[in-house]
């Protein structure tokens, strides 16, 4: 039972950044933050961290919305494609994270 609420945490959570990602920054492209959701879900599942993959997409959602809420960005695209990248590689961290112990177990 416990295992299903972390599932579900971490589902919120990763619907959460895409949602966030579609708003905050649309000119990302749609299938960028949908590889980038999935590869939180995997690295997530995979590593079995769902709670810490879940507190991370949460750090990483807010850290955007108070940087949007600033104005950040705004007013010059270029800066708020950068923003959006950083966004998508950010949410990448876990699964280098993941990948990198697994290398080390072999």
């Amino acid at each position: 039972m416990l295992y299903l609420l972390q599932i579900a945490l971490l589902l919120g959570a990763v619907y959460l950044y895409f949602h966030i990602g579609c708003t905050v920054f649309p000119s990302l492209k749609k299938s960028l933050l949908v590889f980038s959701s999935l590869m939180l879900m995997a690295s997530g599942i995979l590593a079995h961290h769902q709670v810490y993959i879940a507190l991370w997409v949460f750090l990483l959602t807010v850290f955007t919305l108070v940087l949007s809420r600033r104005g950040v960005g705004y007013g010059r695209s270029g800066k708020e494609s950068q923003l959006g990248l950083l966004y998508i590689n950010f949410a990448s961290i876990p699964m280098i994270v993941f990948l990198a112990r697994q290398m080390g177990n072999l």
